[in-house]
Order: structure tokens, then sequence, then C-alpha cells
């Protein structure tokens, strides 16, 4: 069965806060600062995304063969900047990207 693994960097901002995961818009589960979680999911396409609040990361497309693993990272944005995302760019606040 095909593997999502999801690991989220250790980050000043949000630290004491879950972020919801979601694959095709249903949420699958909460990640913790530093943490890792791995989902088995089905063979085909998917979209995943991470929320916190009203923000959220940008939306990932994926292809997923049978017994493949895919891992992404998941972090926030400069405390500096996070700011200009709440207010002005809410769907790019948390960054998700595919890792090798």
């Amino acid at each position: 069965m095909p593997k999502i693994i999801i690991k989220r960097t250790s980050e000043f901002a949000n630290k004491f806060r879950s972020i919801g995961l979601y694959i095709n818009n249903k949420k699958i589960g909460s990640i913790q600062d530093g943490k890792s979680l791995e989902f088995d999911i089905e063979p085909g396409s998917h979209l995943i995304e991470a929320k916190i609040d009203w923000c959220s990361s940008n939306v990932i497309h994926v292809d997923i063969k049978d017994n493949e693993t895919q891992r992404f990272l998941l972090s926030g944005r400069n405390p500096f900047t996070s700011l200009y995302y709440v207010m002005a760019d809410v769907n790019n606040y948390l960054k998700l990207e595919s890792i090798a």
C-alpha cells in the first residue's frame, strides 16, 4: 500500500499548536512541532494540504503508485513575514514541499 510521510520542522512560531493535515479535503490527522506522521493511502491521484486556523499551505497534487512512499516537509514562514501571510496570502502561510 502507498504511504505518505509528512515531517514538520521545529519552529518558534506555532510551536505549541498542532497543524491539520488533509488529503482530498478530508482531515486525516494533526501534526505537532518537530514530529513526523505516516499515512497509508490508496494508489492514484491525491491533493495534500495543511491547515491552521483560517490559514493553509500550498496544495500539492500527488500521483502515487502501489507500494510507493512519498515524503513531504511542512514548515511555517519566517516569523517576520508571517503578518503578511496572515493578512494577504493565507493560502501560503504554511509551506508544504516534496522531499527525496
